[in-house]
């Protein structure tokens, strides 16, 4: 346990945590306001008729009018972060922004979303902000030269999860045959000088095969000094290519900003950046046991259906989410809502009545979702006193497989108990 400390406890420089706290805010400004520039306010945020739960809980909501207020606020925040200006304010304004507009509705879940979520929790408590910052000019008290290596190690150890889990979940039977990645790179095939190369039906399973084992061990060639400025040139390649061929959002600037803390301190000693002489900060006796409680959290989140019993979550999408599945597999389905009363009479209502295209998208693939909004629905066209019934014809394409009913359609939905029989199991 002592050597656990001392290897903890070590004090290295801050310049770690400085740029890394810059980038950050820098990547967080950026998301707000791409996503502003890009309409996802009002194609995501605005106008809900209908919201998503998470696991039975709805965030209230705030009203349509407080959205732009919100990216304002978020935008404002990741600044105030990458300044180190009223640095804890400015963290927890970010990540109240930021998580509202995420956990607003389910159908807004997406792995690097989440992550953010954590990093924005690290940060919060990390002395990121004790020099090269606008506070440690303004309070030369609390201004700090080293800090436990503590900080560094909780920050590598949550990038090595992400990646360690999505590949992980890469070593299945159709990733490394290449199915998803076949049609994601069919729908690139047009890209300039390298589009014939996507075309290949190799390029797609060699390709998936690649990015399985770059997942499962790049956090270990980052870790090593004579590996790791290869290693690095690796991320820039993989996750510069993918956020060029596709549409993942801040997930590439995101991994590209965070693995830089694999690197030593030392390194940024001649990063341009205002630095101010001060102390450094000890060990404290409780770091120990945090860090054990929230990476075996971290851990067990993600094999939580090992301990459930859960069979097929790529297709039953229980106990998917949190688990780092980073673009693993490529979902389409249809869906046809038919409501019944007690006379027997029977009339379809169309789901556009009360989602957004986006939403119809990730809800089509997702069972639970559609008994979710099923429930809704019927409470939504009934008159006054009236029960209905609510069937529903849903078909599921997996990774090209044919479509195949995922639902029983004999099932009333609005009876039927979560993830219950009427699930129809993945038939190949």
């Amino acid at each position: 346990m002592k050597k656990v400390q001392h290897y903890l406890g070590q004090a290295i420089d801050i310049r770690s945590l400085v740029l890394l706290r810059i980038l950050f805010g820098g990547i967080g400004a950026y998301g707000f306001i791409s996503s502003w520039m890009k309409g996802e306010a009002a194609e995501r945020f605005q106008g809900l008729a209908y919201r998503f739960s998470w696991s039975g809980y709805t965030l209230p909501s705030l009203g349509d009018a407080a959205i732009p207020y919100i990216y304002l606020f978020g935008l404002l925040g990741a600044i105030g972060i990458s300044l180190g200006a009223y640095y804890r304010f400015s963290v927890l304004l970010f990540a109240c922004c930021f998580g509202y507009l995420h956990r607003l509705d389910a159908s807004n879940f997406i792995n690097h979303y989440y992550l953010i979520e954590l990093l924005a929790l690290f940060f919060f408590f990390a002395p990121a902000h004790r020099n090269s910052s606008w506070d440690a000019y303004r309070r030369p008290k609390i201004r700090l030269e080293q800090h436990p290596f503590f900080w560094l190690f909780c920050l590598r150890l949550q990038i090595a999860l992400v990646y360690f889990f999505a590949g992980w979940a890469k070593l299945s039977v159709d990733w490394w045959a290449g199915r998803p990645l076949r049609i994601w790179l069919l729908q690139v095939q047009d890209t300039p000088l390298i589009g014939h190369f996507l075309a290949l039906a190799e390029t797609a399973v060699w390709g998936g095969r690649l990015a399985a084992c770059y997942d499962l061990s790049i956090f270990i060639w980052l870790s090593w000094s004579r590996t790791r400025p290869w290693a690095y040139l690796g991320v820039l390649i993989f996750h510069g290519l993918t956020g060029y061929l596709f549409n993942i959002g801040l997930f590439p600037p995101l991994m590209i900003g965070m693995t830089l803390a694999f690197f030593p301190p030392k390194s940024w000693k001649k990063l341009p950046l205002p630095y101010f002489k001060g102390g450094e900060t000890a060990y404290k006796s409780w770091f120990g046991p945090i860090l054990l409680l929230y990476f075996a959290w971290q851990f067990i989140l993600p094999l939580r259906h090992h301990f459930f019993g859960a069979k097929d979550i790529i297709w039953s999408q229980r106990y998917y989410r949190y688990g780092w599945r980073v673009m693993l597999v490529e979902h389409q389905g249809q869906v046809r809502f038919e409501l019944a009363d007690k006379k027997g009479n029977r009339w379809e209502v169309s789901a556009s009545e009360y989602l957004k295209p986006y939403q119809i998208k990730r809800m089509s693939v997702q069972p639970e979702a559609i008994r979710e909004f099923a429930v809704f629905l019927a409470q939504q066209e009934a008159e006054e006193g009236q029960k209905l019934a609510v069937y529903v014809d849903a078909f599921v394409s997996l990774n090209a497989r044919p479509s195949q009913r995922i639902i029983d359609p004999e099932v009333n939905l609005v009876q039927a108990a979560p993830f219950g029989p009427w699930l129809l199991p993945l038939a190949n």
